[in-house]
């Protein structure tokens, strides 16, 4: 992987994990990890990733 794909890719990884904790800000008791997945119309692998579980 080259140095601007890997930038190219971390700037992603950013992006979805921002998505992801947008979306369980939103939510004042937690949000299930379905919930997560359908308002980020991530992958479950990828969500579940991003909450830090």
């Amino acid at each position: 992987m080259s140095e601007v794909e890997g930038k190219a890719s971390g700037a992603q990884s950013i992006g979805r994990a921002a998505a992801v904790l947008r979306t369980v800000g939103g939510y004042t008791a937690g949000a299930r990890l379905a919930d997560v997945v359908a308002k980020t119309k991530l992958t479950k692998p990828t969500a579940h990733r991003g909450r830090g579980c």
